[in-house]
């Protein structure tokens, strides 16, 4: 049993996972179309920093699962078509049920015992995360060896001489970076670059030292990556890549970062640096042409980036000196547009105020609205409408549910464990009946309010007593949507539907008797508690006959209360008890005659 419990958990937690990298696939993917629109339409107007920071709110998108409720986030917008993920509840939440063996009557199905040797089964949701996990468990690995391997042969290439780490480290003060990182020179690379968050490594070459014009203008470009944070940046790239390794579009936005990220540094190489617009297009020219790497080993962001973009970069270069730097009016409307778009973006689906519902309000009116839902989705059904009327009751229902869970025993009590109230490993036809249409949700209920019903019924505060009312019946009414639902669950995870006559046989031969044994029982029931009342109120008579002068009149006032309140239980009792016995005598079984004979004379006797 342990084995078979473990199961559904790992595969519950594994379809959860898997829908939530779902909902952050679709979700991402529209918010990249959409930043991709925004771009486009306003590519005049946005700098190159401002495009990169509503690229990274896209691959955040993508790597964050959520913020905080807003109603006009994209989230929100798209909850109708993007679900939110499955919630996991190991005592209620039916799981796909194990499939009956064919042919069984309903003595059998009611009697059929668990499996003695349940095994761990892996479902496809396991099977699926386990080779998902797996893919970027070795990429991952075989990225951070080649980083590893990247970085160490870099590390000992020569250090720079004492000039160029001075002109490093007076540029890392010019534009506000405090750790100058560690200068390597290389004889091979093109093109500079720098990489590394906590101790940063800057390689240049040996061609911009022959070039003092060249050299202070490179170095700002690859300082600027640090000022601007563009290694962190880098790993969330990485990490975005990597878990969402299958998925183009996620390439797809890298490469607008990493195009943006470029087109920024070259804007502020242009403004802080020494060389003209044309001399730092030669310069990026010239450094085009680096060795091209594996697209699954690390490759650092070098100054010339890939060979591809080398033209339109250039053409942005040129146009830089006749665009004027923005004033506090741009750049206060671009920090607004950013704050926007992130909550756009990043925000969750406005959740529903607590106490109610999406669908059907916990009222008398919402609970039938959601039964007629159930029953028109069990009219659609082989064999759900018995009689052929064209409805559906609640008695046809009923059947209809319970025969989906006699034709499933031993999966419905690995999922519902307590649906078992006698302990014996075993579904009996009592036990479905009342656990289809919810009888143990309902006792599960009254004894957490029979406590506080007690201390409230005690008290001579109406309106505390009239507010306690409503709390019980709201929470009865919630009571009904999580049966409903869960009826409706059942229905949707039966791998194999009843026949027409198994419905039938259900509610021709079990379901009547026990129904009527159900309404009889309730009725019993309910004359033990108007009995009950008349025992407390003699009490309470007793009491005041001993009591001082100042107890006795509220002791006679409750106990008058209790007996009027028994009174009109009384009435009520025998009315319904006749108009049933009425109607039994008419052609009913003997036996249901004599029952509820002596029930009619047990109520006229109290």
């Amino acid at each position: 049993m342990f084995d078979a419990w473990m199961a559904l958990d790992v595969e519950a937690a594994c379809l959860v996972v898997l829908s939530g990298l779902g909902r952050a696939l679709l979700l991402g993917s529209v918010l990249a179309v959409l930043t991709w629109t925004v771009v486009r339409v306003f590519q005049k107007r946005i700098s190159p920093a401002m495009e990169m920071a509503l690229w990274c709110v896209v691959l955040l998108r993508f790597v964050v699962p959520g913020g905080p409720g807003w109603p006009g986030s994209l989230a929100n917008l798209c909850a109708e078509f993007v679900p939110d993920p499955p919630r996991v509840s190991p005592d209620r939440e039916p799981l796909p049920p194990v499939v009956r063996p064919d042919g069984l009557s309903l003595a059998d199905a009611g009697a059929l015992k668990l499996g003695q040797a349940a095994t761990f089964q892996p479902g496809w949701a396991t099977l699926s995360l386990a080779v998902y996990a797996a893919a970027v468990l070795g990429l991952g690995g075989w990225r951070a060896v080649t980083y590893r391997r990247f970085r160490g042969v870099h590390l000992v290439l020569p250090e720079a001489g004492a000039d160029t780490r001075a002109l490093v480290r007076s540029v890392c003060d010019r534009l506000g970076v405090r750790q100058a990182p560690l200068v390597r020179i290389s004889d091979d690379a093109r093109a500079p670059f720098v990489m590394g968050i906590l101790r940063p490594l800057l390689v240049l070459s040996r061609r911009q030292l022959v070039r003092p014009d060249e050299l202070e203008t490179v170095i700002v470009h690859e300082i600027t990556h640090l000022r601007r944070g563009d290694m962190l940046v880098r790993c969330v790239q990485c990490v975005a890549g990597l878990l969402f390794f299958f998925w183009p579009v996620v390439a797809w936005v890298n490469r607008r970062i990493d195009r943006a990220r470029e087109y920024a540094c070259d804007e502020w190489a242009l403004r802080r640096g020494k060389l003209s617009a044309g001399q730092y297009a030669r310069c990026l020219f010239e450094a085009a042409c680096w060795r091209q790497r594996s697209g699954w080993s690390y490759a650092p962001a070098c100054m010339a980036g890939h060979p591809s973009t080398i033209e339109r970069r250039i053409d942005v270069i040129l146009k830089l000196p006749n665009r004027a730097p923005r004033g506090v009016l741009g750049r206060l409307g671009a920090g607004v547009l950013l704050i926007a778009w992130c909550g756009f973006g990043l925000a969750g689906a406005q959740e529903a105020a607590p106490g109610t519902t999406t669908k059907y309000e916990p009222t008398e009116v919402g609970m039938r609205q959601h039964a007629d839902v159930l029953f028109a989705r069990v009219k659609e059904l082989p064999g759900g409408d018995v009689n052929g009327d064209g409805e559906v009751t609640k008695e046809e229902c009923w059947a209809y549910v319970m025969a989906v869970i006699l034709t499933q025993p031993g999966a419905i009590l690995e999922a519902y464990p307590w649906a078992d109230q006698n302990h014996n490993n075993q579904l009996e036809p009592e036990e479905a009946f009342f656990f289809g249409r919810g009888d143990y949700d309902f006792q599960e209920l009254h004894q957490t309010f029979g406590p506080e019903k007690k201390k409230v019924s005690e008290l001579e505060d109406k309106q505390r007593q009239q507010e306690f009312k409503q709390q019980v019946m709201t929470a009865e009414y919630a009571t009904w949507h999580v049966i409903l639902d869960r009826r409706a669950q059942l229905i949707d995870s039966a791998k194999t539907l009843p026949s027409p006559e198994f419905v039938r046989k259900v509610l021709d031969n079990d379901m009547k008797h026990l129904l009527a044994d159900s309404e009889f029982d309730q009725l019993v029931q309910k004359a033990k508690e108007v009995s009950k009342l008349k025992q407390e109120a003699k009490k309470l008579h007793t009491e005041a006959a001993t009591a001082s002068a100042a107890d006795k009149p509220k002791l006679e006032a409750k106990a008058a209360q209790l007996e009027t309140y028994a009174t009109e239980i009384t009435g009520k009792l025998q009315a319904e008890v006749s108009r049933r016995l009425e109607a039994l005598e008419s052609g009913g079984p003997a036996e249901e005659v004599a029952r509820y004979r002596g029930l009619l004379k047990k109520l006229q006797s109290l």
